[in-house]
């Protein structure tokens, strides 16, 4: 489990995750089943103005259909969230969340209805204004994770092609003052940095500017989001997405979280750019449902069994191995 994925983990997930990596080992050892996802990630508008180098969105914008989930849906989705232990429900995917002027108001509703639940986004910056970050924390926000690939312009901007190293740095400069002087003490704030080229020593800049009260800062590992960018490169004998092995590991996403794009489609996981499984759609079924059906159950059988169809979505991702590495 990596540093930051960690931090997401509850108690259940964790008995899951470890019941798959004994799996692995060999132990004939089946996961605690779930009623109902205990994380969702909600799509609540499908457009990002980035396009970072690690990020297939360029490309996959282009291909599948583009818009924002209706008020409606997204209640609904709420509504029955409401009536089960869900632990997380995070307000991106596939996109930058603040696009959705509506987002105070679908924080507020996550709020009302889904008390029990952190709520939480995950933003390049670029748009998140003071003012915006004080209306959002009063509806009901959580946790805010940024995604600053870089403490330099010229790796930042290199990294995060269209966003501006300025605008950026200027919103986190008074983001995190404020939260040093005490605003926002309900207000967990991470910094998140992938290992992509050069960003991890300059990261160490970011850290030197801000508290370390003020913002925690994390380096995730640069997965190939299940084959839509291109590998790492890894040491020979490594766990690494050029060299998957025979008997792939199992993945605990299919066993604990849901994703929903904005026109209620089910799908696979984050790192289903183009769509190519969807489980479901809510418009026409419940979230209950569409967890519990045959073709959910299917997916999960065969990680438990490693039987991964040959070119399949979860053949190509190297998302597990490097969950691995870091154990």
């Amino acid at each position: 489990m990596h540093a930051f994925d960690a931090t997401t983990t509850g108690a259940r997930e964790a008995r899951i995750v470890e019941a798959l990596n004994a799996r692995w080992h060999g132990k004939n050892v089946d996961p605690p089943k779930l009623a109902f996802p205990i994380k969702l990630q909600i799509q609540t508008q499908s457009w990002c103005q980035a396009s970072c180098v690690m990020c297939p969105y360029p490309e996959t914008a282009k291909e599948v259909p583009m818009g924002r989930m209706s008020e409606t849906l997204f209640e609904k989705i709420m509504a029955e969230a409401g009536r089960h232990p869900v632990e997380r429900i995070s307000l991106y995917l596939h996109n930058e969340p603040l696009l959705d002027k509506r987002l105070p108001d679908l924080v507020a509703t996550a709020a009302r209805l889904v008390p029990h639940a952190v709520r939480t986004l995950f933003s390049n910056g670029e748009l998140l204004h003071l003012d915006t970050l004080r209306s959002l924390v009063a509806a009901g926000l959580n946790e805010i994770n940024l995604s600053i690939n870089g403490g330099d312009r010229e790796t930042y901007e290199r990294t995060n092609r269209g966003l501006h190293w300025d605008r950026v740095l200027g919103n986190l400069d008074a983001l995190l003052a404020a939260k040093s002087r005490g605003e926002l003490p309900r207000l967990e704030v991470k910094i998140v940095a992938v290992d992509a080229e050069g960003v991890p020593p300059s990261v160490a800049n970011l850290a030197r500017r801000w508290p370390a009260h003020a913002a925690r800062i994390f380096i995730k590992p640069v997965t190939n989001r299940a084959g839509n960018v291109a590998p790492r490169r890894h040491a020979p004998g490594s766990a690494g997405s050029d060299n998957l092995p025979r008997r792939p590991r199992p993945c605990q996403r299919p066993f604990v979280k849901a994703y929903i794009v904005w026109n209620g489609d089910v799908i696979l996981c984050n790192c289903d750019w183009r769509r190519e499984v969807v489980l479901g759609n809510l418009e026409h079924s419940s979230l209950e449902e569409i967890w519990r059906n045959a073709a959910y159950e299917a997916l999960r059988k065969r990680h438990l069994t490693g039987d991964l169809a040959a070119g399949s979505i979860c053949s190509r991702c190297d998302y597990p191995l490097l969950a691995a590495e870091d154990e």
